[in-house]
């Protein structure tokens, strides 16, 4: 399956080496990578940190489902040195090592309100401390136009449409895909996001 994209980032060690043993082993284990964006320097979101991220958007063509995906991916962060602290929250990098307390979760295709967790600026994914340098980062941002709400996987990622450093490379790629769930092209995306961090090509 196409139109998955993967966002990647890394602001520990060697970050430039460390998206490219990450790409070598996502072609390797997890799919075909079918389109790359260019790597961009980006400011630590979510906290303060001298050293910036580097950042790169993959499309990849798949034969795993989401969830097999997802622990694939996982693997390939512990094999490149990613160390969780804690394994309580949605695995998608949004809400690590955040309490899913109080967040209600579907499996099924929502129709009605968007998750809190995508709304509420006071949700868990906004507590301070919820994010952290690393030396590597996978995150699944969209899986095709599926929608998946569950304790261990929210797709599309609650939290890309908010984030400069993921909307513009993923704009460079894919600037007319549709955001399943909000119903805006990712180019749109880019013109309504309030970030303002720096997010520079390198």
């Amino acid at each position: 399956m196409k139109d998955i994209f993967l966002l990647l980032g890394s602001n520990r060690g060697d970050r430039f080496a460390s998206l490219l043993k990450a790409k070598e082993m996502i072609a390797s284990e997890a799919g075909t990578i079918v389109a790359c964006s260019s790597v961009y320097e980006t400011e630590p979101w979510g906290f303060s940190d001298p050293v910036k991220f580097v950042n790169q958007v993959l499309e990849i063509d798949s034969n795993l489902e989401p969830a097999p995906l997802l622990e694939v991916l996982l693997s390939l962060e512990k094999k490149l040195g990613r160390i969780r602290k804690r394994e309580t929250a949605c695995k998608t990098g949004c809400l690590t090592d955040i309490p899913l307390d109080g967040l209600t979760f579907s499996a099924e295709p929502l129709s009605g309100p968007l998750p809190a967790v995508m709304t509420d600026p006071d949700s868990p994914a906004q507590r301070p401390g919820s994010y952290t340098a690393r030396t590597i980062d996978i995150d699944l941002l969209f899986y095709g136009h599926r929608l998946i709400f569950t304790e261990e996987l929210m797709v599309p990622h609650p939290r890309l449409h908010e984030r400069l450093f993921t909307l513009i490379p993923l704009c460079e790629i894919t600037p007319d895909f549709i955001h399943p769930v909000l119903k805006k092209s990712i180019r749109d995306l880019v013109r309504m996001c309030t970030d303002r961090s720096q997010v520079i090509r390198i």
